[in-house]
């Protein structure tokens, strides 16, 4: 979700205390049995140029995936779809200037670090963000696809009634 919903392990508690695991299997039916585990360490943007404000996004070629691709293109990046595979030899090729992968362990043994000078975050699609235009243009973008999907907007009404719950919890321990 793009900004996020409280913070980074906020997601495990919705899924295992607020429904979203039990929403996720009737997304999936019969395919498959859903068993989360736990969550990656939120991904890092790699970029080959330098992005010191909002406006250095302004025509960046990214690589991204989800719904963070409708967040980075209200930010006025160029966003580009591309399998894992292909992510390397499009930032070699100039084909694209950044992306967002995995987490920098792994992005570091895929040699992203050679080919992109720069790194950045707090990434704006996991459940950390902390910047408010991403998370103001994040809840346009969940509140634009709730309208549009039911079954989106069943998710996302579980998650507000699980934020609605679990706030006072989260104001009560995070450091001020």
């Amino acid at each position: 979700m793009p900004a996020g919903i409280l913070e980074f392990n906020d997601l495990i508690l919705w899924l295992y205390g607020g429904g979203g695991k039990e929403l996720e299997q009737e997304m999936y039916g019969n395919e498959l049995i859903v068993f989360p585990l736990g969550l990656t360490p939120p991904e890092q943007i790699w970029s080959k140029r330098p992005i010191n404000t909002l406006d250095d996004i302004k025509g960046l070629k990214i690589r991204a995936a989800g719904l963070s691709m409708d967040l980075w293109d209200k930010l006025g990046a160029s966003v580009v779809l591309l399998t894992g595979g292909e992510v390397l030899p499009a930032l070699q090729r100039g084909m694209i200037d950044a992306t967002e992968f995995l987490e920098p362990s792994f992005d570091y043994t895929m040699g992203l670090h050679e080919v992109c000078k720069y790194r950045f975050g707090p990434p704006i699609h996991m459940s950390n963000n902390i910047f408010q235009l991403a998370r103001k243009l994040g809840m346009e973008i969940i509140n634009e696809k709730a309208a549009k999907d039911p079954f989106f907007k069943k998710v996302w009404e579980s998650q507000k009634a699980f934020i609605e719950k679990y706030k006072p919890y989260h104001d009560l321990t995070k450091f001020d």
